[in-house]
C-alpha cells in the first residue's frame, strides 16, 4: 500500500513539474541575403554593423550571420536602439562561435522590435574573418551602409561604406513555443494506472493471507 501511494505521489510530482514546461525554438522572422555566398576577402575591421528597420513588429530573440571563413574565436552580436555613435543604447548582446559558410549567431532574451523604428546591429571581434557580406547579383543592401571600427569597443565609428559591404548576410530570429509530449492528461492516466496496480496487488496479498 505504501509503495503504491509513493508511486502515485511521484507521478503527481512529475505531472506538476512537467505540465507547465514550454520548449522555445527559434525561427527566422526576417532576413537579408540568407541564400547568398559570403565574399572571399577578409576584414581588418574588428567590428562591423548596419542599420535595420523592421517592416513589422516582433520579438527578436537571436541574430545569425554567415562568414566566408572562421576560426574558434568568440564573436559578439549586438543590437542598439540607434547608432552607437549618436547615443544609441545597447539593448541586447550575445556571444557565439562563427562558422565557415554556415549560419551561426547569438541568442538572447526576447526584445520587442517596433515596426519602422531604425535599430543598429553589429558583430564584434571579427577582424580578418571572411566577411559576412556578399557580392552576389541582386543582393539586398541595407540603407545607411556599413559602419565599422578597428577598436572593437562598440563604437562602429567609421563609414558609411555604400559599396558591396552594405549587403550583409543576416537572419533575425524569433521564438516559437511548443508544449512537449506527452500531454498532461496522458501523464495523469499513467499515474492512475500505477496507483491502480498497487491497489490490486495489495488486495491479492490480503486475500492470500486470509485463505492461508
Amino acid at each position: 500500500m505504501i509503495r503504491a501511494v509513493n508511486r502515485a505521489v511521484a507521478c503527481v510530482a512529475v505531472l506538476i513539474a512537467t505540465a507547465g514546461q514550454v520548449q522555445a525554438d527559434l525561427i527566422v522572422a526576417d532576413s537579408f541575403n540568407e541564400s547568398a555566398t559570403p565574399h572571399s576577402t577578409t576584414w581588418v575591421a574588428t567590428e562591423v554593423g548596419w542599420f535595420y528597420t523592421p517592416e513589422f513588429s516582433y520579438d527578436l530573440a537571436g541574430i545569425t550571420t554567415k562568414f566566408g571563413s572562421a576560426d574558434s574565436r568568440i564573436v559578439t552580436v549586438e543590437i542598439y536602439d540607434a547608432f552607437p555613435g549618436s547615443g544609441g543604447t545597447l539593448l541586447r548582446s550575445a556571444d557565439f562561435t562563427p562558422l565557415s559558410n554556415a549560419f551561426a549567431g547569438g541568442e538572447f532574451a526576447p526584445l520587442s522590435l517596433v515596426a519602422n523604428h531604425t535599430y543598429f546591429f553589429g558583430f564584434r571581434n571579427v577582424g580578418n574573418l571572411g566577411v559576412s557580406v556578399t557580392k552576389d547579383a541582386g543582393a539586398i543592401s541595407l540603407p545607411g551602409g556599413l559602419r565599422f571600427s578597428v577598436l572593437n569597443n562598440g563604437s562602429y565609428q567609421q563609414g558609411p561604406d555604400f559599396n558591396f559591404a552594405a549587403q550583409p548576410i543576416v537572419q533575425f530570429q524569433t521564438q516559437v513555443s511548443t508544449t512537449p509530449e506527452p500531454s498532461s492528461l496522458a501523464l495523469f492516466g499513467v499515474c492512475a494506472c500505477v496507483a491502480g496496480v498497487g491497489t490490486a496487488r495489495r488486495r491479492r496479498h490480503e486475500k492470500q493471507q486470509v485463505t492461508a
